[in-house]
């Protein structure tokens, strides 16, 4: 599974020759901080490394240090100890679990490339912080250029200094856009994509990366907080922005929920986009057939009980939790008796074109089986002999995997058939050196309406004159 990190501000520490000291940057900005043009400390978006050099102003300035990627902790703090006797500097990482401060690492560098241990290891830093999930450093070079002159004056010693804020800005559309672009990479591979931030501009990133990169994957994405009925139905509505949306590989959620962390004790808003992602990866064994909504049956279904759910944005009405599906949006919401509740299955395909692949039991089902056939049968075909030898091959090879589908009762008996052998191989389809396999499935249908008839029969009636 997959999911976005965004990240605004640019935090780290300044390590001079006699102290250590926080510095807060933006990309792009025309402010400094002890000498540093924050403009140069813009950040690649597929890496998290440096698309210009820094420039240090300041002589005394001896290194940055920084988070060593976008995707690194939040909470991470150093402590910096200069030693002049190995002419080296010890650096101490802690990262935040929780409450409490962790050790995350501790290291030994010098700034002189060919340095080693007593051991013959080096401690170069760039060899010692190579591929660190923490921290990076950037070194003055004009330090370094008059290093045994400039050395003399180091006298650095200090206490724990944060490198990463927590209360960092909030991520912004392009920020989310970005990080979501890292997937572009079709080495980048998971079953489903989820984005919990809300951000309007998420549906057509991910329509782009279903259609593009990752054709049979699941792409997740909640409606932003603050959503109303109204703006559901809009959203979807010729003009609205979900509207050029025509996708069986996306779904949206509607309602957002408070949520008390037991640790922290502190309450935020989330979509439960995460819950909804992961009902539906536990139905792998499954074959991700069934509907992630409603109520559970042996574990498989849409109730939410892994959350300490303490408010509710919005209490949707009959109509509202109709009108919502009949849009194509999902609500998750509270109900008296089941407690948080996925209410819907639809994907984004367009209501107007409703299908079996408008669910997602179905849509998922028919996804699994598409990747199945192209990554375990196809491949394995390509550039063999179109006989009769490899034409039964092929059927007996996507019918064993049908088998438990057809089981499992996904597929309908009456509808489910591999045609593979010389009446759809013909010699016009030989000649044009192609290999046909027809596969013909058809689902069993979920229960997506119920209609109860009560029929009330009076004294003088019998039940056969009533049902005749």
């Amino acid at each position: 599974m997959g999911c976005a990190c965004g990240f605004g501000r640019h935090w780290g520490v300044v390590v001079s020759s006699t102290s250590v000291e926080p510095f807060q940057g933006s990309s792009g900005s025309d402010n400094t901080y002890e000498g540093i043009p924050e403009s140069n400390l813009a950040r690649d978006k597929r890496d998290g490394t440096f698309t210009d050099p820094v420039t240090f102003n300041e002589t005394t300035d001896v290194f940055l240090i920084l988070t060593a990627s976008p995707r690194a902790d939040r909470d991470v703090r150093v402590k910096v100890n200069y030693d002049k006797n190995s002419d080296t500097f010890f650096i101490l990482v802690q990262k935040k679990e929780y409450l409490n401060w962790v050790e995350a690492g501790q290291y030994t560098v010098s700034l002189i490339e060919g340095t080693k241990d007593g051991f013959g290891k080096s401690i170069y830093y760039e060899d010692v912080l190579e591929d660190n999930d923490y921290i990076k450093l950037i070194v003055n070079p004009a330090v370094v250029g008059d290093y045994d002159n400039q050395k003399t004056s180091f006298t650095v010693a200090s206490d724990y200094t944060l490198v990463d804020k927590g209360a960092k800005e909030d991520a912004t559309d392009t920020d989310i856009g970005n990080a979501w672009d890292e997937y572009t990479s079709k080495s980048m591979q998971a079953r489903i994509y989820m984005d919990p931030t809300g951000s309007s501009g998420i549906p057509a990133k991910f329509n782009s990366l279903r259609n593009d990169y990752h054709n049979y994957s699941l792409f997740l994405s909640p409606l932003p907080l603050g959503t109303t009925f109204s703006d559901v139905t809009s959203m979807r509505a010729i003009g609205g922005h979900l509207a050029t949306i025509n996708n069986p590989g996306l779904a949206f959620s509607w309602v957002w929920h408070k949520e008390r962390n037991s640790f922290g004790g502190k309450d935020y808003w989330t979509s439960l986009v995460g819950s909804w992602g992961s009902k539906i990866a536990d139905m792998e064994s499954k074959y991700y057939g069934l509907a992630p909504a409603g109520t559970d049956e042996d574990s498989f279904g849409g109730q939410i009980s892994d959350r300490n759910i303490i408010e509710v944005e919005h209490e949707p009405s009959d109509t509202e939790l109709a009108g919502a599906d009949a849009a194509g949006v999902n609500p998750i919401v509270y109900d008296p008796n089941f407690g948080i509740m996925i209410m819907s299955q639809k994907t984004a395909q367009r209501p107007s074109s409703q299908t079996d692949t408008s669910y997602l039991g179905h849509s998922n089902l028919y996804d699994t089986i598409r990747k199945y056939i192209r990554e375990q049968v196809l491949v394995y075909q390509l550039l063999k002999l179109n006989d009769g030898v490899h034409q039964r091959q092929v059927r007996n090879k996507i019918n064993t995997y049908l088998r438990p589908i057809l089981g499992l009762g996904l597929l309908a008996d009456d509808g489910t058939i591999v045609i593979c052998d010389n009446t759809n191989n013909t010699d016009e389809v030989k000649a044009s050196a192609k290999f046909v396999i027809d596969i013909v499935l058809k689902v069993n249908p979920f229960s997506e309406g119920i209609v109860v008839n009560y029929i009330y029969l009076g004294q003088t009636n019998t039940i056969e004159e009533v049902v005749s």
